[in-house]
């Protein structure tokens, strides 16, 4: 990225160098980096409710591995929700 009022930078660099991972191959790039660019700042809102809502913002103890596993729980409980949500409900018979 080089923009044009390059005093702005705190740093003082004339350029910034971002990367974007992917697998989506098949996507050209330039629409891969607006769909990148899209999705920005989604992801606050699933660490407010993942933290405040599913409780993995009050870790259970001071060991590594009980607070890993009590992480993975917040997140599978999260998606196993999202889910149910997202899946069509039938009419009760």
């Amino acid at each position: 990225m080089r923009p044009k009022q390059q005093s702005l930078f705190a740093d003082g660099s004339a350029e910034k160098c971002f990367a974007v991972v992917t697998n989506l191959l098949e996507r050209p790039v330039k629409k891969l980096l607006q769909w990148h660019r899209e999705k920005a700042g989604t992801i606050e809102a699933l660490h407010d409710v993942v933290k405040n809502e599913l409780a993995a913002g009050v870790l259970p103890c001071g060991r590594f591995g009980a607070n890993a596993a009590w992480l993975r729980l917040a997140l599978l409980t999260h998606n196993v929700l999202t889910a149910l949500k997202r899946l069509p409900c039938r009419p009760s018979c």
